[in-house]
């Protein structure tokens, strides 16, 4: 190797240099200047000590220069802005979404408080709501709270994984509130089967032929009790599952158990319309019940209605919310992610 024996001033070119571009990057003019001192150490070993440390120290300045800069502090100061914006578009979003699902909780309690049957589930669905609403008030605490990205970040986060609010309480309650709307009209239908049966002993001891609506009265009980199974079970089934906690794992499941359920509930009220039909095929086959007939399919109708609305408001609601879940939760984490990034910088 040749060394030269050129003062190593000189030869860094610091002397000569009247100084690091001001228009620079502080951390490419920290580095620069850092490198400005390198020659101090790495050049020959015949420059005497002296020389080294003069030329250390004489570029030290110009290192402590650039560190302390007005540059250099408005630029901490604009990272320091920006995390402060991130952190409050954190807790903003995270006020919306908690406030929103606030807003639903409350409307299905309302729903709970105005069911017109249960099937044992109703109470543990309200239980829910409120379990629910309580986390959620404590969590938005806990996010408002918050001194930094870091710790909002995750917390917010969690009203998609630990609250799922749309992809698990709404099909624990709405589910069961189904089944209480069949079980309601499933008690309207012995009602009737009893009405049909006084019609059938009515024409019988008028020497009427009253085999065939007796035998269709008699299928309606099993038809019944099929559908109330399967609406029981759908209930159970929907009221069991929980927040998955960001395991996707748990996610699939929780979502197969809902469509089950939902199939469920489908198959219900498919054997109900059977029964329904049944009843009116025999009190149609009955002379002299046309006054009855119209009475009771009237009431039928309501009955029908009621339960299959509340089923496919249920299936409509809980879908068009779940995918609107779906999408705000990627939405947050892209913005916390977003976030993150820029109060690192």
């Amino acid at each position: 190797m040749v060394f030269t024996s050129q003062p190593l001033a000189t030869m860094s070119g610091i002397t000569s240099n009247p100084g690091v571009p001001a228009n620079m990057k502080t951390k490419n003019r920290i580095r620069l200047a850092s490198l400005m001192i390198v020659p101090a150490v790495l050049v020959a070993p015949s420059v005497a000590h002296a020389d080294e440390v003069a030329v250390t120290e004489s570029a030290a300045p110009k290192v402590d220069a650039v560190v302390n800069s007005p540059q250099a502090a408005a630029e901490k100061t604009q990272g320091g802005e920006k995390a402060e914006a991130s952190l409050a578009s954190i807790k903003a979003r995270a006020a919306e979404q908690i406030a929103k699902r606030q807003k639903s909780l409350t409307e299905w309690s309302a729903d709970i408080a105005k069911a017109k049957g249960d099937c044992g589930q109703n109470a543990g669905a309200a239980t829910r709501i409120s379990s629910t609403q309580a986390a959620l008030s404590a969590l938005a605490t806990q996010i408002q709270s918050a001194a930094d990205v870091a710790t909002a970040k995750p917390l917010a986060l969690q009203i998609y994984t630990h609250h799922r609010v749309y992809l698990v309480v709404g099909p624990a309650v709405h589910i069961p509130l189904a089944c209480g709307a069949q079980s309601s009209r499933a008690a309207r239908l012995l009602t009737e089967v009893a009405n049909v049966q006084t019609l059938i002993a009515t024409a019988s001891a008028g020497g009427a032929d009253t085999a065939a609506a007796t035998a269709l009265v008699n299928s309606v009980g099993p038809l019944v009790d099929k559908a109330k199974a399967a609406s029981i079970a759908a209930s159970n089934s929907a009221a069991s599952i929980v927040p998955d906690l960001g395991n996707e794992a748990i996610k699939t499941s929780n979502a197969a158990t809902v469509q089950a359920a939902r199939d469920q509930i489908k198959a219900a009220d498919a054997l109900l319309d059977s029964a329904a039909k049944a009843l009116k095929d025999a009190r149609h086959s009955l002379s002299g019940a046309k006054k009855t007939d119209r009475e009771s399919d009237k009431a039928e109708k309501s009955a029908e209605r009621s339960a299959k609305k509340a089923a496919a408001e249920e299936e409509r609601a809980a879908k068009k919310a779940a995918a609107e879940e779906e999408r705000a939760a990627k939405k947050a984490q892209r913005e916390a992610n977003k976030a993150d990034r820029k109060a690192k910088k």
